[in-house]
């Protein structure tokens, strides 16, 4: 659906599939595999107009983790743009005007673009009301928490670090050098334009954005007792030190501006701005960080995000391809001893 060359789109691929915390936690029992995958097909079938089909696949998906639902109304409000393009040339004109100048007054333009087209819009998306009004029902039966189970060790709190280091983590997938990598001319020039254009707007954005991140950045029990995983050590290691927090929150404004202008570029404002929503949906509540929490997000950014140029997806694949098998030789090969004497294996 995104036009790729059959050889390109299969190096795409290659990188999500190599992307390490997928590959690392989908050889484990975990509901990720099935999260995953059903929402992805959601995507899939959505994106060819199969839109019964990708409710009932987001029923799944909410089977596996109830906050999937997020991202069947992300799925909706895809669906909702993409039929108001479709439905009349100059409603894809409106869309273009709105991502070239977003303003109040051309959002108002588009809804009431959205109430001229309400009945081919009603058409498209009437399929999703079942995954949303069921949820919305669980949500009256379950005393309004999407929790089953454990409650008291899966709270919700504004833990809005969680989208600091999902900025961070999505440009895992990019490679560390390449036309597109973390350290590339492209990017670096990037970054100095933002400082030159509007350096007052983006001194004042990354302040604030720091301080948020860094204030708001919690760490769960369950963190701080179990040092068979990476976080364990990220957290005592960095995460904990107050001045590394707000250091590393500039890092994580700067990497999220430039991660979302490259996804407006390719998939709009609006498109951008919901997938960012449904992105903080899903993280900002957790309050225990785990890197597996961030493996559909990172996913669904990179299925939408610019084609890169082969030497770039090159470097990606090798530089994920490399930290999978170094990440599933360590968990295979070098367990150690807790306290107790049981054997332990160090993990994501």
């Amino acid at each position: 659906k995104r036009g790729f060359a059959s050889k390109s789109a299969v190096m795409h691929a290659s990188v999500l599939a190599c992307y390490a915390p997928h590959l690392f936690y989908h050889f484990m029992y975990y509901t990720d595999p099935g999260s995953t995958c059903f929402v992805l097909l959601m995507l899939l079938a959505a994106a060819h107009d199969r839109q019964v089909l990708a409710s009932l696949l987001g029923v799944v998906g909410i089977g596996f983790r109830q906050n999937n639902v997020a991202w069947v109304a992300f799925v909706l409000g895809a669906t909702v743009l993409r039929t108001l393009a479709a439905t009349n040339p100059e409603n894809k004109n409106l869309l273009g005007l709105f991502d070239a100048e977003p303003s109040l007054g051309n959002f108002g333009l588009v809804l009431k673009a959205m109430w001229r087209e309400k009945g081919a819009l009603l058409g498209a998306t009437w399929a999703y009301l079942l995954p949303l009004g069921g949820f919305a029902a669980f949500l009256l039966g379950n005393g309004g928490s999407v929790v089953v189970g454990d409650k008291a060790n899966h709270t919700m709190v504004p833990h809005l670090a969680m989208l600091g280091y999902f900025f961070a983590i999505v440009w895992l997938p990019y490679g560390l050098a390449g036309p597109s990598g973390v350290f590339s001319k492209s990017t670096l020039n990037e970054i100095w334009f933002l400082f030159t254009a509007t350096p007052a707007a983006l001194l004042c954005v990354i302040g604030g954005g720091s301080w948020l991140l860094a204030k708001y950045s919690f760490s769960h029990p369950f963190l701080l007792a179990d040092n068979r995983h990476l976080t364990f050590y990220l957290w005592k290691g960095l995460l904990a030190k107050p001045q590394a927090r707000l250091l590393l929150g500039a890092a994580y404004c700067v990497a999220g501006i430039l991660g979302m202008r490259r996804l407006s570029r390719c998939q709009g404002f609006l498109f951008s701005a919901g997938f960012l929503a449904t992105t903080a949906l899903v993280l900002v509540p957790a309050h225990l960080l785990e890197l597996r929490y961030f493996t559909l997000p990172v996913l669904i950014y990179h299925l939408h995000a610019p084609q890169r140029p082969p030497t770039a997806v090159y470097l990606a694949v090798a530089l994920n391809a490399a930290l999978s098998l170094g990440l599933g030789y360590v968990f295979l090969y070098r367990p150690f001893e807790d306290a107790n004497g049981v054997t332990q294996r160090f993990m994501l």
